[in-house]
């Protein structure tokens, strides 16, 4: 009548560990980071007939490996003791009788936890519980609230590695960008102007649909029509129908919503600097190494994919637009092709080189 679960940690371990190490995990968590490193195995066993799990056993890489992970997990339990007690104080203190019932209760469930969730160590395993361990796997709440518990120990090492996820793809939909742009020079012999123009001088579509051609996209391509402007009657029904590598994937928005977060860096001496004519290589002096093409923003700064807006960066806020859909800093693409994640701690003065085509600064690569 038994449910065995096995997970074999070394499968995952290195998901795991690249989404750790790119989170930012505040001081008092980063013991969290060993934890894939210190286990082996997690088995779970459920007993069918019964209304609760009947064992939780994790297997550590040998004794000294399984005491560390006791010693995580009694900082966890004490950290997340002290939190409950701020936080149910507070309810108590409240005028509201429902906020201080439930603080009192609050309270009174944080100590029946700490005093219920004792973890037993056998050799290299750790026993959390187990249904032949009095007073632990036979008590259901018990058993149920501490998988809760090692639950929300374990959820900061998958939300790490979700965003690790997050981040690739995103960074992928750059390079495809960014090659794209390339291909058009390659083709045209000149990167895309930020949009093409009517007789009276007016922009029209932006740059990101004149590299459709280049991103396997012809056939929508060709259904806009050229010379009118992105709004118009016509054009205005293609907006939905943009390519899913514009969108960014932490975004709430889908690609049906027609909101791009990869923007064109604009302005005098950037390489969208408001011309009729794109760039040619040998006009980017600084190195398209060392010149930023398109940049990463968030949610509140996606334009939609066919409008002729992009990024002007403000001299006095250059990190204004940039709120956060990945932790610690945003993409940027570079004018040969790379892709690199800047952190918002980046230099003003480093950033701001970075987005001239000609401006003569000298950039370390480190730097950024």
């Amino acid at each position: 009548d038994d449910l065995l679960a096995i997970l074999d940690v070394s499968q995952v371990r290195a998901l795991i560990n690249m989404g750790l190490n790119q989170a930012d995990f505040p001081p008092e968590l980063a013991s969290l980071k060993q934890l894939p490193n210190l286990v082996k195995f997690i088995e779970l066993r459920i007993n069918l007939t019964r209304p609760a799990p009947s064992s939780l056993i994790i297997t550590a890489n040998n004794e000294a490996d399984a005491e560390k992970l006791v010693a995580i997990v009694d900082e966890m339990k004490q950290l997340s003791a002290a939190h409950w007690a701020v936080e149910a104080q507070k309810q108590i203190a409240s005028d509201d009788p429902v906020e201080q019932a439930a603080g009192r209760y609050s309270l009174r469930m944080s100590r029946l936890m700490d005093e219920r969730f004792q973890i037993q160590r056998e050799g290299d395993q750790l026993i959390v519980f187990r249904s032949d361990l009095t007073g632990q796997g036979g008590n259901p709440m018990v058993a149920t609230a501490t998988i809760g518990v090692l639950v929300a120990l374990l959820l900061p090492a998958v939300q790490a590695a979700r965003e690790a996820a997050r981040r690739t793809q995103s960074m992928n939909n750059m390079k495809q960008i960014m090659l794209a742009l390339l291909n058009h020079e390659a083709a045209k012999k000149t990167y895309p102007a930020y949009a093409n123009f009517d007789a009276a001088g007016k922009p029209l579509l932006s740059w990101r649909v004149h590299i459709l051609p280049y991103l396997e996209q012809e056939a929508l391509y060709k259904q806009f029509h050229l010379d009118e402007p992105w709004d118009s009657e016509h054009n205005k029904q293609l907006i939905p129908l943009m390519p899913e590598l514009f969108l960014d994937p932490s975004s709430r928005f889908l690609p049906a919503n027609g909101k791009t977060h990869y923007v064109g860096v604009m302005g005098e001496g950037r390489l969208f600097d408001g011309s009729a004519e794109g760039h040619a290589i040998k006009t980017i002096t600084d190195g398209t190494s060392n010149t930023i093409a398109v940049v990463q923003t968030g949610d509140t700064g996606a334009v939609a994919w066919t409008k002729p807006v992009d990024w002007k960066a403000d001299e006095n806020n250059l990190m204004g637009p940039f709120d956060p859909l990945h932790p610690g800093g945003f993409l940027a693409g570079f004018c040969d092709g790379h892709v690199s994640f800047i952190s918002y701690e980046i230099e003003p003065g480093v950033f701001k080189a970075l987005l001239t085509v000609n401006g003569e600064e000298v950039v370390n690569p480190g730097a950024y």
